[in-house]
């Protein structure tokens, strides 16, 4: 079997079902494997075979049942420290076995030496002889443990690499939205459009101005070209440029406030993450309203995640109209995010009170050292 035909088996089936199809196959081969042991090569004690695979038939099924038990255990425990997690793995190995010992031995002595049962229920045999040899049960536990975690190990590291793929290809994509954002024809027309106005009024302060912050937003937006992350004080230098353009066209219409913390700044995210949401503010609601827009960009520091917020007021009261709306950006956004922190993110959208949009983001609080 090629090493793409095993990938092609984690990407068929879910996590689920591999570990059903592998804890089934798994006992199966030990009940197998001892059964065949004892059968072929056990000179010492003549047991007939039928009586040698019913024994081991229950034994794998008891296995099994115990190695649920152990899973269990260490999902509780496999996103805490590995030393901890190797105790815990350990002591429940030990603890279990010493349990499935016991049974394995009741089960033997009363069913195919009930002589020995009956000596042990007089005592005649001590008690704790239930669990001589546990270390066998120990060791089958140990090795079940080492497989469960090295394929869980395995299937993570697969996923790690699929996302990577798939954020190099975000990446690639992102490079040509970026390209259409930062050159965006009626970004640019509008902005060239108004500094003509601004012209031909006699506005030479407010025309150079205008074309001095326009000529700077591109410069910088073409000198630095799109990484996988970048802080967030230099997406916000970005944003901050390409909102002074439209200040200058639209004047008191435009109203912005900028709420961010000193603490996130430094913070990690995908380049241009806000974008959409600040140009969905200017298309959707500054064009179409005579009234002040108030934009609001807020980004705050809780506990170990960052929360980023853009809302306006504009005239929206319900979100249903936005159900089927496709302008809003939020499924783009939503896709980058699932790739760069899996289901580690909160996306929310809401009506900003008493009317207008707000988009709440949050993120882990990631600082590149």
């Amino acid at each position: 079997m090629h090493f793409g035909e095993v990938k092609n088996i984690y990407e068929k089936y879910t996590k689920r079902q591999l570990y059903w199809i592998f804890q089934v196959c798994g006992w199966i081969i030990y009940s197998a494997t001892f059964s065949l042991d004892n059968i072929v090569f056990n000179f010492d004690d003549y047991t007939p075979p039928v009586n040698t695979l019913i024994s081991f038939s229950i034994f794998s099924f008891t296995g099994f049942l115990i190695s649920t038990v152990l899973r269990a255990i260490y999902k509780k425990f496999e996103h805490k420290n590995f030393v901890i997690f190797l105790i815990v793995a350990f002591v429940s190995c030990n603890l279990l076995s010493l349990v499935w010992t016991a049974g394995k031995k009741l089960y033997i002595w009363y069913f195919i030496y009930p002589e020995m049962f009956t000596q042990w229920i007089e005592n005649e045999i001590p008690f704790y002889a239930i669990f001589f040899f546990y270390s066998n049960s120990l060791l089958v536990l140990l090795v079940w443990t080492a497989f469960y975690s090295g394929i869980k190990f395995h299937i993570k590291l697969l996923e790690q690499n699929k996302r990577i793929l798939e954020i190099k290809a975000d990446n690639e994509r992102a490079k040509l939205e970026l390209l259409r954002y930062q050159l965006n024809p009626h970004f640019l027309f509008n902005s060239l459009n108004a500094a003509s106005n601004l012209a031909i009024r006699g506005d030479g302060e407010k025309t150079s101005d205008m074309l001095a912050k326009l000529a700077t937003f591109l410069r910088f937006s073409l000198d630095n070209s799109p990484t996988v992350r970048v802080p967030l004080e230099e997406d916000l230098n970005v944003m901050e440029k390409y909102l002074d353009i439209e200040s200058i066209r639209f004047g008191k219409r435009l109203k912005i406030v900028w709420q961010i913390q000193p603490d996130t700044l430094q913070v990690m995210l995908p380049n241009f993450l806000i974008q959409p949401l600040i140009e969905n503010v200017i298309k959707h609601v500054l064009n179409k309203s005579n009234t002040q827009t108030v934009l609001l960009i807020k980004a705050e520091k809780i506990d170990n995640n960052v929360l980023l917020i853009v809302s306006d007021n504009g005239p929206l009261t319900s979100l249903e109209p936005l159900q089927s709306s496709k302008g809003i950006g939020l499924s783009n956004i939503k896709q980058r995010l699932e790739l760069f922190y899996a289901k580690n993110y909160q996306l929310k959208m809401s009506i900003n009170q008493p009317q207008g949009l707000k988009i709440e983001i949050i993120i882990p609080a990631e600082i590149e050292k």
